[in-house]
């Protein structure tokens, strides 16, 4: 049927459906390949690492890009036979693309239109796509991110059609001798880089429509100043260098502006002060706490049936013995810092692809955080571990955005226009529930989730029909 639509039509089907879909389409029949090759080549993402697919939304990022699909390789897993290395991996499947055009240049290359890559990606191998593409990429037009110097030579043919193109730096940084009689953040010293660098003359552009402040130390006065003269603003992120805190007053204030009817997507990294429920305490005798947590009948059958009964089996009436241990246990802080479950996901790019650059699959979480439980409590007698499973921790997960429900609430009621939010790199959608309720679901590790900020409405004809 797609092979008989004409192709304006086709192509605004094209544009919406995911890369596994545009792949399906290519078995359907000559003509459909024919018609969605272009499609799969128009802009490449040429990742070194493996790309994760979101259950919520398994479109997300691969709709615009096309990525290189492969597995991730738990090389630390001794039960597991590994014949390469995850590094082995992405290399070889780089070498498939490089021969894949190598192949059929004069029909593939012209297809490109857009790449992105990073100077992680093999030297060789992207040395030899770049001669590909300089002879016979005649509709090469961006290439995103950073490409090693020693490769950069290959793009001098395109020079004229590119429309941008990130270079390194030509020589590395001579050696100085660093001063040590800085001024300190409490006498203003990083504050002065917004006026020794002009920052503040970005406020003479009020139609800008993305901002984004990183490795910046935080400074009230010139964001507040952003958020009142960019009246056009639809994507902000805020990810900070040094401590800041969490300020409802800040949404409050952005709701308040033109910009924060319009705000589309925001990524923000601060400090939230939940201590949850691990006490911070040197006493060898010391009680767990749940008081702010969900009272859902979800939340609490995780806090009993996983918590309590497989994280800290040896706990009697919620009270540890062995604060030393809180480390192994602490999942927390192991699902979101050691070994992460959740990947990179750029919602202010264009939706870029998930990748996994610094995270694990959530089973290689299971199976390194049950080997931490089982260090610390093998010789403790009479004690039966049962290791979680991978719907445990999905359960901790989901635990967790509930434990951020009122955080969740600020900006699903603040910013009416808001589509995607990332707080602390964890991405969510925010989404329209009924006429009046809005609310935020992971983007990741979403089925079986229920969101706890959502009320069922009842009018007085149904309340007393």
């Amino acid at each position: 049927m797609l092979d008989k639509l004409p192709y304006e039509i086709f192509k605004q089907i094209a544009c919406r459906i995911p890369q596994e879909d545009k792949i399906s389409l290519t078995y359907v029949c000559k003509r459909s390949y024919e018609s969605i090759i272009p499609f799969i080549y128009q802009n490449v993402f040429l990742n070194e690492t493996y790309h994760i697919s979101g259950d919520y939304d398994n479109s997300f990022g691969t709709c615009y890009w096309s990525v290189l699909n492969f597995h991730y390789i738990d090389e630390d897993d001794s039960n597991t036979k590994n014949d390469m290395s995850n590094r082995r991996l992405a290399k070889v499947k780089f070498s498939y693309f490089e021969r894949t055009l190598a192949e059929s240049p004069k029909r593939l290359c012209p297809l490109i239109n857009r790449i992105r890559c990073t100077w992680h990606l093999n030297e060789d191998v992207m040395t030899n796509v770049l001669k590909l593409l300089s002879e016979y990429g005649s509709n090469l037009k961006f290439v995103d991110q950073f490409v090693r110097s020693s490769v950069n030579k290959g793009l001098e043919p395109l020079s004229k059609q590119l429309k941008t193109l990130t270079l390194t730096p030509p020589t590395l940084m001579p050696t100085i001798t660093v001063r040590d009689d800085f001024p300190s953040v409490e006498e203003g010293g990083f504050d002065r880089l917004y006026v020794k660098w002009g920052l503040e003359g970005f406020w003479k552009f009020p139609n800008i429509e993305k901002l984004s402040l990183a490795s910046l130390v935080y400074s009230e006065f010139f964001l507040m100043n952003c958020l009142a003269v960019f009246h056009n603003l639809k994507i902000l992120k805020l990810d900070y260098m040094g401590k800041f805190d969490f300020d409802v007053s800040l949404i409050n204030f952005l709701s308040k502006q033109v910009c924060g009817k319009k705000l589309q997507r925001f990524d923000i990294h601060c400090e939230l002060n939940h201590r949850l429920f691990f006490p911070m305490t040197d006493n060898p005798l010391t009680r767990l706490n749940f008081d702010g947590f969900c009272p859902c009948s979800t939340c609490k059958n995780t806090i009993h049936e996983v918590i309590l009964k497989k994280i800290f089996p040896e706990t009697r009436s919620k009270l540890l013995k062995n604060p030393n241990k809180f480390q192994a246990h602490n999942f927390f802080y192991q699902m979101f810092f050691e070994n992460k479950i959740m990947p990179y996901t750029n919602i202010i790019d264009n939706e870029s692809p998930a990748m996994g650059w610094d995270s694990v699959p959530i089973e290689t979480f299971v199976r390194k955080f049950n080997e931490n439980l089982q260090s610390t409590i093998e010789n403790t007698e009479n004690i039966t571990v049962n290791k979680i499973t991978r719907e445990d921790a999905i359960s901790l997960y989901h635990l967790y955005l509930h434990y951020l429900k009122d955080v969740f609430k600020v900006f699903e009621q603040s910013l009416p226009n808001l589509e995607y939010l990332t707080i602390n790199g964890i991405p969510t959608k925010i989404i329209q529930v009924d006429e009046l309720q809005r609310c935020a679901v992971p983007l990741f590790y979403n089925n079986g989730y229920k969101s706890n900020s959502v009320y069922e409405l009842v009018d007085a004809e149904a309340l007393f029909s």
